[in-house]
C-alpha cells in the first residue's frame, strides 16, 4: 500500500528548506513525501499530482496565510484536492478564508484545521498508523 505526504506551501514567504518535510521523512521513511508551493514548476506539480492520484492513503498539509492572493501555479493541485478521493486527508495550517470556504463547501472531503506543525504531525501519525 502506497502512502504519501504532500506539503503544499501557499504562504507569501516560501522557504526552500522545510523542516516539517524532513521530519516526516525521518519518522516515516516508507511514506513518499514531497513539497510544492505556488511558484513550483510544471514538472514538480506533475509529480505531486501523480503522487496524490497513485497513493492509497495521502495526507496533504496546506500551509496558508491571508496574505496569499491566489493559488499561483498550484491551482491544478487545489483542483485535485477538491475532488472526492478515498484515503485522503487534508490538513490546513494557517488561515486562508477562500480555501477554507472551498473545502467546507464539499462535505465529502476529509479536512481538519490544525494550529501548528506539532498538531499536524499528531494527525499524520494517527492517519498513517
Amino acid at each position: 500500500m502506497m502512502q504519501a505526504f504532500l506539503l503544499l506551501d501557499l504562504t507569501a514567504t516560501t522557504a526552500f528548506r522545510q523542516p516539517l518535510l524532513a521530519q516526516v521523512k525521518q519518522v516515516w521513511p516508507e511514506v513518499a513525501a514531497l513539497d510544492a508551493d505556488a511558484a513550483s514548476g510544471e514538472l514538480l506539480l506533475h509529480y505531486a499530482l501523480r503522487l496524490l492520484r497513485d497513493a492509497d492513503k495521502a495526507v496533504v498539509l496546506v500551509q496558508a496565510d491571508e496574505s496569499m492572493l491566489g493559488f499561483g501555479n498550484a491551482m491544478p493541485l487545489i483542483e485535485e484536492l477538491l475532488l472526492p478521493q478515498d484515503g485522503r486527508v487534508i490538513l490546513l495550517l494557517g488561515r486562508y478564508p477562500r480555501l477554507e470556504r472551498m473545502l467546507q463547501a464539499r462535505p465529502y472531503l476529509v479536512f481538519k484545521q490544525v494550529e501548528d506543525e506539532a498538531e499536524a504531525l499528531e494527525e499524520l501519525a494517527l492517519y498513517l498508523s
